[in-house]
């Protein structure tokens, strides 16, 4: 090929003296380069060509020819449908020939670079035209002139049959022909045109869609040889010259370009000279122009005379191409994930590097598609795809897919697929169905639009039914029971009895019951008797909302198993999320109570479960005999089952996670503009992200009922709840008296748990309050008795203070004195009664409170030091400041109960006692510690799990004080405690714990 010719010939100048000539021959060199070869010359010259012999080219004064044996062959592949330009091995009479390019003048010599062996095996003469082209153009001729069928036809070389096929195939694909390979009124036309079919079916195109004279100038074109030349030694320049005329969607635009370009030079030209010349400037051969306006005049000519009408108006882009596409649609290439074409027949190509079109469109044609060492497309142009479907309809395989109910246009759609030869030309196209398959729509109607409800209309039939099937629908989710909902089977049958064949959209179903219903009113309405197929479930088991301590939250109820709300959600206003009491959450509704024990009772170890077969007989008889309260379903579950088998059940055993969801509460969290907030079955993860908003928001709505200072009760009975608007809801308040920088307030917290703590410190400060001056006295004497001791108590923790400190020993004294528990007091007159009878006690509480505190403190800031040294007893150490971490921290004083801190400088007594013995008998500390260890460990893993729930309990509490009284009794008898204690009678009285017993 061109490539090679031009290597060879760069290698021949490196390996030849200078007065050598070497001079190229190709089809593409321009006229002027190819008559070099013809000229005189005075030097040896070497002519490196394509192919001469095939051409009958004789060059005068050739005395050698080299003759590799090999030649580019045009073959028409009927796999791909493409010419291809392959090198092959050429036949015998096609060497002789070229042997017979030298001694024309004189003596010559052929040197063949292969041996005579491989000559000799040679075919003697060159495979035929008929043999290796397509036959479309053949097999059209012969039925214009009512010759025998191909089949039958006596060649002397006879085509194969598949090359037969292929070409009817191709007069198909231009509507040459019918199913009965008869001509059609194209074919007809085609037969009269001297022309390759493709192009002439370009024509009858162009006139049908008036753009005959953009086509003839194509057409004639692409019969031609390109006018474009190329010189080897000024590609760059030629290149820039021919950019002017290149379309970027198109190369057929391209060529439309070039040729009024020419026309334009050939009207100002002043003598065929110059024209010549001018042409020659811009790279463009002159023979090949007179050649292609040749061909031109000559198909303009037949047209008239055929009496087509050429059109005078410029045709449109899309026309001209919609004209070109009938003629190539067997070259049609859709760009693919990889950046190349996918044609036809899964033949995959690129664009001819020489093309205009450089940016690749997702879907081209091309005028032909040629195989050399790649395939490419040349000459190529963007098409849309809807024009492809309109060409090609005759030769499209479509499908349809996924039939479903349109709501909008109230009638069954499908997606279609068309195909082109394997190219989805259209792909998930919405058609409306109903006239291809109207049995399949009716069924897809019914089932869609009347009993899934999918259907637009004000019928009266309608809406009652809509809200009949929501009654029962939410009755079925509230009780969990799919059977009381009718199934879509039997809708469906009740409304195919009813509905009359053909019926398979929303307009027709219309104009049939305005005229049913005329005569049979209510034939379309369901009735609730006839759908209930099962009765008795009672809605009481299935309460709409849930009374939690006296604030009723409304209960929504779904059944969609792996849905996240599965199940009861209770409707939580955000204001009130803290007000949940979680306990009691665990019992869900009475209907779902028997189904969850079930679970439960299944969810423990086996060699618990096999105590309570048959589990359902357990559960039935637990459901009848619990009733909801303020324990979690657990504890009392677990009261029944012991007190029904004599078995305990620890509290660890109970696997509440691994419930199905539905079998427990789902809470859903939402303003006041009922928007979801936040949802889930963790209460306690939900108050982590929700909990300070939601107190806010309840300080919100109580602002107006606070009170900012208060010195003396005198505002009546304090109640432990109130109800608070919330938005269009009513949500619960707890009234607390809270002490805020060493003053009083009435302020309103979201749990009542909350209000208890705050209202209890609150009272006490009031207590102090109310007999201002022995408060001043006391303060003036406590300062001085806590001066060291602040100082200790700062090095807890930044932003501790001394005035934090006095207020804590306050509290604490005032705890100690009254005779009732500060939270319970709410009524003016029993604070009164309680202020007086603590009165003479204040001080001296105050002043031994102060003590204890300062004692404390001393201890722990000794401890401390000692503990920060090196110590060899590394895990000694470590238990000591957990411990210490535990006894002596910010605001101990105000946390732990007058009689805690009673005991807490004996647990720090002996703690330095610990320290004292273990540096004399380091062993027998870690004996005592391995004997604590196991519950020690236990009670630190049951509390944090605990803590992480949202508190502890008050079993849990004594024995953390149990436990300090055990490290009394291990590492400093001496100090003595109040009660025996012992490992033995701690680890019993914790496996009463874990099992939940009173």
């Amino acid at each position: 090929g061109e490539r090679e010719i031009r290597e060879a010939q760069e290698a021949l100048r490196k390996h030849h003296p200078p007065q050598t000539e070497i001079l190229p021959l190709y089809a593409r060199l321009s006229v002027a380069e190819q008559e070099r070869i013809f000229q005189s010359h005075a030097t040896r010259r070497i002519v490196l060509a394509t192919n001469v012999a095939e051409t009958s080219l004789t060059v005068p004064g050739i005395r050698y020819v080299v003759d590799t044996g090999l030649a580019r062959v045009k073959r028409y592949s009927l796999r791909n449908k493409i010419e291809q330009l392959k090198i092959e091995k050429v036949a015998q009479a096609s060497a002789n020939q070229r042997s017979g390019r030298c001694g024309r003048v004189a003596a010559g010599v052929c040197i063949r670079l292969f041996d005579e062996a491989d000559f000799v095996a040679r075919p003697r003469y060159t495979t035929p035209e008929l043999l290796r082209s397509s036959l479309a153009g053949v097999i059209l001729r012969m039925k214009a002139l009512k010759l025998p069928e191909i089949e039958a036809f006596p060649f002397l070389d006879a085509p194969e049959a598949k090359r037969v096929r292929d070409g009817y195939q191709l007069l198909q694909e231009l509507n040459a022909i019918d199913e009965a390979n008869r001509l059609t009124q194209i074919g007809q036309q085609l037969a009269q045109l001297p022309l390759d079919p493709k192009i002439g079916r370009m024509l009858i195109a162009a006139r049908e869609k008036a753009c005959l004279a953009e086509m003839l100038v194509i057409a004639a074109a692409l019969t031609s040889q390109d006018p474009r030349e190329r010189p080897h030694e000024q590609t760059q320049a030629a290149d820039e010259r021919h950019k002017r005329f290149a379309d970027e969607n198109s190369d057929f635009v391209s060529l439309l370009n070039l040729w009024r370009h020419i026309n334009e030079l050939d009207a100002h030209r002043k003598s065929n000279k110059q024209f010549r010349e001018t042409l020659k400037r811009e790279f463009i051969s002159y023979l090949r122009v007179r050649e292609w306006r040749d061909v031109h005049h000559q198909l303009a000519t037949m047209v008239k005379e055929m009496g087509w009408r050429v059109n005078e108006q410029p045709a449109d882009h899309a026309s001209l191409h919609q004209a070109l596409l009938p003629g190539l649609l067997g070259n049609l290439g859709f760009l693919t994930e990889d950046n190349v074409y996918l044609g036809a027949r899964d033949m995959k190509f690129l664009i001819f590097p020489g093309s205009g079109v450089k940016k690749k469109p997702k879907w081209l044609m091309a005028a032909e598609i040629v195989e050399t060492k790649r395939i490419y497309a040349r000459t190529v142009a963007r098409v849309e795809p809807q024009w492809i479907e309109h060409a090609a309809r005759h030769l499209l395989k479509i499908s349809y897919s996924e039939p479903h109910w349109e709501k909008r246009p109230a009638h069954v759609a499908a997606a279609m697929r068309a195909t082109l030869y394997g190219l989805p030309v259209v792909a998930g196209r919405k058609v409306h169905y109903g006239p291809l398959d109207p049995a399949l729509c009716r069924e897809i109607f019914i089932r869609a639009a009347l009993v899934e409800g999918e259907f637009e209309t004000r019928a009266p039939f309608f809406a009652h039914n809509a809200k009949l099937l929501k009654e029962i629908e939410d009755l079925a989710h509230r009780a969990r029971n799919p059977r009381l909902m009718p199934d879509e089977q039997t809708l469906y049958a009740w409304f195919d009895a009813r509905v009359p064949e053909g019926i398979h959209n929303g307009r027709d179903f219309d104009a049939w019951r305005r005229e049913a219903e005329a005569k049979s009113p209510r034939l379309l309405f369901l009735e609730r008797e006839s759908l209930l197929k099962i009765r008795g479930a009672d809605t009481a088991d299935f309460p709409r909302e849930l009374d939690l301590s006296g604030v009723r939250f409304a209960l929504a109820y779904r059944f969609e198993p792996g849905e996240a709300d599965d199940g009861v959600s209770l409707i939580v206003p955000l204001a009130a999320l803290n007000q949940v009491p979680a306990e009691r959450c665990t019992w869900l509704v009475p209907g779902l109570l028997e189904e969850k024990i079930t679970a439960l009772i299944k969810s423990l170890p086996q060699q618990l479960r096999r105590n309570f077969v048959p589990v359902p007989d357990y559960a039935r008889a637990a459901a009848e005999a619990l009733s909801a309260g303020t324990s979690p379903l657990t504890d009392a579950l677990a009261a029944f089952l012991h007190k029904s088998t004599g078995v305990a059940i620890p509290r660890d055993a109970w696997r509440e996670d691994a419930l199905p969801p539905h079998l427990r509460m789902n809470f859903r969290v939402l303003d006041e503009a009922n928007r979801i907030l936040g949802e889930g079955r963790d209460l306690a993860a939900l108050r982590r992200q929700l909990g300070s908003q939601a107190s806010r928001q309840l300080q919100q709505s109580t602002t107006k009922l606070e009170r900012d200072s208060v010195s003396r009760w005198d505002f009546g009975d304090l109640p432990e709840q109130v109800e608070v608007p919330q938005g269009q809801r009513k949500i619960a308040a707890f009234p607390a008296l809270m002490e805020a920088d060493g003053k009083v307030e009435l302020r309103f917290a979201d749990s009542a748990q909350a209000a208890r703590d705050r209202h209890r410190r609150g009272v006490c400060r009031l207590l102090w309050l109310s007999f201002p001056d022995l408060l001043r006295q006391i303060e003036k004497d406590l300062a001085a008795r806590l001066k060291t001791a602040c100082l200790h108590y700062g090095l807890l923790a930044k932003g501790l203070s001394c005035e934090g400190l006095l207020r804590d020993v306050l509290y604490s004294a005032a705890r100690a004195c009254l005779p009732v528990d500060a939270a319970e007091l709410r009524n003016q007159t029993a604070f009164e009664s309680a202020a007086q009878a603590a009165r003479p006690k204040l001080a001296e509480a105050a002043r031994e409170t102060a003590r204890l505190a300062a004692e404390c403190l001393s201890h722990a800031h000794s401890l401390g030091q000692t503990l920060a040294r090196p110590a060899a007893a590394k895990e000694a150490v470590a238990d000591l400041q957990a411990q210490l971490k535990g006894l002596v921290f910010p605001h101990f004083v105000a946390e732990l109960t007058p009689q805690q801190l009673a005991h807490l400088p004996r647990y720090l007594r002996g703690m330095e006692k610990r320290l004292d013995k273990l540096a004399k008998n380091p062993g027998r500390d870690a004996q005592s510690m391995r004997a604590m260890a196991g519950l020690l460990a236990a009670w630190q893993t049951r509390q944090r799990r605990l803590e992480e729930g949202g508190g502890s309990t008050v079993e849990m509490e004594d024995f953390r004080w149990r436990l300090e009284e055990l490290r009394i009794s291990l590492f400093a008898q001496e100090l003595k405690t109040p009660e025996p204690v012992s490992v033995k009678r701690l680890e019993k009285l914790w496996q009463e714990i874990v099992a939940g017993k009173p």
